[in-house]
């Protein structure tokens, strides 16, 4: 797939462009410039149906600060690999030294579009013709605010990633006016343009009574033909009008015997039609070496997202299992982001000492014995009264990220003792429900010996006993391999559906052994347990009085299935329900 990276100085309006072009507020905008650090990804569709990839980067600077030259190494790497670069500059500032120098060192490399943002109105184009200095062709003149100068960006975009694909469609339709014209010359009418043209010859014929019966056969004749290439489809209804009329007028200047009107019509038609197809299949693959190839009774096919390969319009193959999403979550400069680089093997987010390095959410994907991880590394999470700036709008982006995980990292600071924010940022898993691996990072330095530090996380976090314990390092790789591993075991868990008449025997035995306390001396019943849901396992259980049931009670019967199942890592929700909600259809897991 192609993939076009978004490269400029800061605070030219790079993630906005993103954005726009997205269709969605994927990165974060703010007026402070540095708001991006780490790169943002997305696929979007060009107008040409052409699917492409592209890449949001942090500003490009010279300075100094250990950050931001991370930021500007992060810029250039994918600048370098991608196959188009979109350098944006500010209209409302002259050109620098320092764009010009970088837009030659990209533009040697790699094809560069020159694009000049925040030209809102005409009259602030005086002022971004400046940066015609720089030599190029082609400027885009955009205002990504008034969504001015967009349409036109994608098309240079879609010529300059796919110009053999603009070339057939030029020559392609070069061709369809040089038939159309020349059968107006003739009068012949006969060879119509695709199955729409053909339809409405059928329908011309029909309107004459004579012509109805020898018509329909004209009609099945060319139904093969529906699945026509999209782009013929397309000029070809623009000229439907035109045909119509002059069809209706040849056909009512012209009294012929019905059959062997409709006969000399389909003759006409097929010599026409394989004429066209001839001619058009000979300009295709002299112009292009990646051009269409068309097969006899088959629908034609169409170009590849790439651009260059055939693929046929026949069925999509099933797609393949969906990715298990992991958040991690964390307090900042705990070592979330170089866990994130640990996990997929390469430096993917920008790591420094300074807290709050992270702003977007970075995601990645892995593939880790036959399954697709989806790694989403977030905003490190700070106390109400220290919230600063951006960190406000990086908290809600965690918490989006949360709503849409099945596994939750809890990352932890091995080198210091835990503070009451630890316990804030772990209620975020219970309220979410999520899957949990608790992780202790930077183990090579830690404060106090494993069974004292584990005593304590115990002591505070009674409600997470159930989530596995993991001591790693993501500087030196310790233990990374065993966290995939972990991963897979809590998701299995997580997913995992309990066979009904085991569940209501465990139910049962734990009735036994601890009945259940009346309720102002009525008895409460269970009468049966079913499993309704997972993600994580959710159990509904009849009972007589479900409001009854005290959570002491059903926290209890959680240890119970704990103790016989397992389910290590994954919450267990109980739904106490009265028998006219018994249907598990009936009742609605978990959003």
């Amino acid at each position: 797939m192609k993939t076009i990276a978004i490269i400029g100085r800061p605070n030219v309006g790079k993630s906005s462009l993103f954005n726009r072009l997205a269709k969605s507020r994927i990165a974060i905008t703010s007026h402070i410039a540095g708001t991006t650090r780490d790169t943002n990804a997305t696929h979007i569709t060009l107008h040409n149906d052409q699917s492409v990839r592209i890449v949001d980067t942090g500003g490009i600077e010279d300075r100094s600060d250990e950050l931001f030259s991370k930021v500007a190494d992060k810029a250039k790497q994918a600048a370098k690999s991608a196959d188009l670069i979109i350098y944006l500059v500010d209209g409302k500032q002259l050109p620098t030294q320092e764009d010009r120098k970088l837009f030659f060192t990209l533009h040697k490399a790699t094809p560069t579009l020159l694009v000049v943002n925040k030209i809102d109105n005409d009259s602030q184009k005086e002022l971004g013709y400046n940066f015609a200095e720089f030599g190029t062709k082609e400027m885009y003149f955009i205002s990504v605010s008034h969504n001015r100068g967009i349409s036109i960006l994608l098309r240079a975009i879609e010529a300059a990633l796919f110009p053999a694909v603009e070339k057939v469609e030029q020559d392609m339709e070069e061709e369809l006016l040089e038939a159309l014209e020349s059968n107006f010359s003739k009068g012949d009418f006969a060879c119509e343009l695709e199955s729409q043209t053909y339809n409405a010859n059928a329908q011309i014929l029909e309107s004459q009574s004579g012509f109805t019966k020898q018509a329909q056969p004209l009609e099945s004749t060319f139904d093969k033909n529906a699945n026509a290439d999209s782009s013929d489809e397309a000029f070809s209804s623009s000229l439907r009008a035109l045909a119509q009329d002059k069809a209706w007028q040849s056909t009512k200047s012209t009294q012929v015997d019905s059959s062997n009107a409709a006969d000399s019509t389909a003759a006409k038609t097929m010599d026409c039609h394989a004429d066209f197809q001839s001619a058009r299949n000979d300009s295709i693959n002299a112009d292009s070496s990646n051009a269409l190839s068309s097969r006899a009774d088959s629908p034609v096919p169409h170009l590849s997202s790439q651009g260059d390969e055939i693929r046929d319009s026949s069925p999509k193959a099933e797609s393949p299992q969906d990715p298990i999403q992991v958040g991690i979550i964390g307090r900042v400069n705990v070592g979330k982001s170089s866990l994130l680089n640990a996990l997929v093997g390469y430096d993917r987010s920008v790591v420094s000492a300074q807290a709050g390095t992270t702003i977007d959410p970075v995601d990645e994907q892995i593939t880790f014995e036959s399954h697709t991880l989806r790694f989403v590394d977030t905003a490190g999470i700070r106390r109400k009264g220290k919230i600063e700036s951006l960190e406000k709008f990086a908290l809600d982006r965690t918490t989006k990220i949360l709503e849409q995980a099945d596994i939750a990292i809890l990352v932890l600071d091995s080198s210091a003792p835990l503070v009451e924010l630890d316990e804030k940022i772990f209620s975020l898993v219970q309220k979410h429900a999520l899957g949990v691996i608790v992780v202790w990072n930077k183990w090579d330095i830690a404060h106090a010996d494993f069974s004292s530090i584990r005593a304590e996380f115990l002591r505070r976090f009674r409600f997470l006993e159930y989530a596995p314990f993991l001591t790693l390092s993501a500087l030196t790789g310790r233990h990374i391999k065993d966290l995939k591993h972990k991963i897979l075991e809590v998701y299995n868990n997580y997913t995992s559906r309990i066979p009904t008449a085991r569940l209501n025997a465990t139910i049962e035995k734990a009735l036994r052994t601890h009945p259940i306390p009346s309720d102002r001396g009525k008895l409460v019943k269970i009468y049966y347990a079913t499993q309704y849901a997972t993600k994580p396992p959710q159990i509904a259980l009849i009972s007589n009085r479900p409001k009854s049931l005290h959570f002491s009670y059903k926290r209890y019967l959680i240890n119970c299935l704990r103790k016989e199942f397992g389910l290590s890592g994954t919450p267990i929700l109980l739904a106490p329900r009265p028998k006219s909600q018994s249907n598990p259809e009936s009742i609605e897991p978990r959003a």
